[in-house]
């Protein structure tokens, strides 16, 4: 017995040591079995181009994409669901230069996935259910948006499961629209999947350049210009999404409700300025919400110089009424031609001379 009890007898100290083994001993276990079933999902985003229309000449919309890569930080607002478990909302980040999200994937479970980037672009969102599934898709509202701006809102079109090691896109087959589901692996397996992204505005674009007789007299250095807006403030989006399996567009409509209020952004603003040439120069696009088509106002800021150098008119201002876009759904551009023109119709005064108009072509 005492040969026994002397095998037995544990001095407090040994018996920390060993409790604490054993607590660890179980925790790497629940780890284990945690990591084998699921694991942080990565994505690739990829965005579809807008449809080009020079003042009514329009172009068929392109069907490819191209990946999406943000010159800022930038979050994916994702909204995540799945027929067994209640949805969860978390964001896709590239703060270390690869998508993640802040979510977990179960392995062998299916989701699907809706959302819309960047996040920081507006201040609410969410998602019910189309027809009670969210199988059949999705209608989002999003509030907060600014409805004219530089910073373009994208929703997501379409998910498609793949390998994380394989970024090529050249090499992903069956890539389309409508499709928002994938099922979730181990955390051997990895989970990766392409998200497809389509733009919720219309989009605006600018080409300024200077009338060849007029540019024989004088010099338009343009230093800055904006747009503005009487008709919101700001807005919220609702974008009905419907599923399919045919690869359409699954956007099905897209409508606004508006924020009384003004709104203007600066496309373009140098001090130096820059010199008007003959040919057309490409200026900064922005977005729009067709609520305020037909309430958007240029402002332009410029200095005249004759030919000799010297500054004729500094810091002038005009300002023009757009004309009504005729193109203006989601995913849809017009482009505006403008031309700087003198004022006269028979005899050129020094006025008239110093203070062009602007033709919008």
């Amino acid at each position: 017995m005492t040969i026994t009890q002397r095998h037995i007898i544990i001095r407090p100290i040994v018996a920390t040591l060993i409790a604490m083994a054993m607590l660890l001993c179980s925790c790497n276990e629940k780890e284990d079995l945690r990591s084998s079933t699921s694991s942080p999902l990565y994505i690739m985003p990829l965005t579809g181009s807008y449809t080009d229309n020079f003042m009514g000449d329009t172009r068929a919309l392109p069907v490819g994409f191209s990946i999406f890569d943000p010159q800022e930080v930038t979050n994916i607002d994702i909204f995540l669901t799945s027929p067994n478990e209640d949805g969860e909302r978390g964001t896709f980040t590239n703060e270390t230069g690869a998508w993640r999200s802040d979510l977990e994937m179960a392995n062998g479970q299916m989701y699907f996935v809706y959302g819309f980037l960047p996040k920081e672009a507006a201040t609410a969102a969410g998602v019910t259910p189309l027809e009670g599934s969210a199988a059949n898709g999705v209608v989002m509202t999003i509030t907060g948006l600014s409805p004219l701006s530089v910073t373009d809102v994208c929703v997501v079109v379409g998910v498609k499961q793949g390998d994380r090691q394989r970024l090529d896109i050249s090499e992903v087959d069956d890539l389309r629209m409508g499709r928002f589901n994938f099922t979730g692996r181990s955390a051997q397996q990895g989970n990766f999947i392409y998200l497809l992204l389509q733009h919720i505005y219309a989009s605006l674009g600018f080409q300024f350049r200077i009338d060849p007789t007029y540019n024989e007299l004088r010099t338009i250095v343009l230093k800055k210009m904006w747009l503005s807006t009487t008709s919101a403030s700001s807005t919220t989006a609702t974008i009905t999404l419907r599923a399919n399996s045919s690869g359409e567009d699954p956007i099905e409509s897209v409508s606004w409700a508006r924020v009384p209020g003004e709104r203007d952004v600066t496309l373009f603003d140098n001090t130096e300025g820059q010199a008007l040439t003959t040919t057309y120069t490409d200026l900064q696009n922005c977005v729009f919400a067709n609520l305020i088509n037909g309430d958007v106002t240029m402002h332009c800021l410029y200095d005249v110089y004759d030919k000799a150098g010297n500054l004729t008119r500094a810091n002038c201002v005009t300002e023009n009424k757009l004309p009504v876009m005729t193109i203006s759904g989601h995913g849809e551009r017009t482009v505006l031609r403008i031309t700087v023109n003198p004022t006269y119709l028979y005899v050129l005064s020094d006025d008239d001379l110093d203070n062009p108009s602007l033709t919008i072509e």
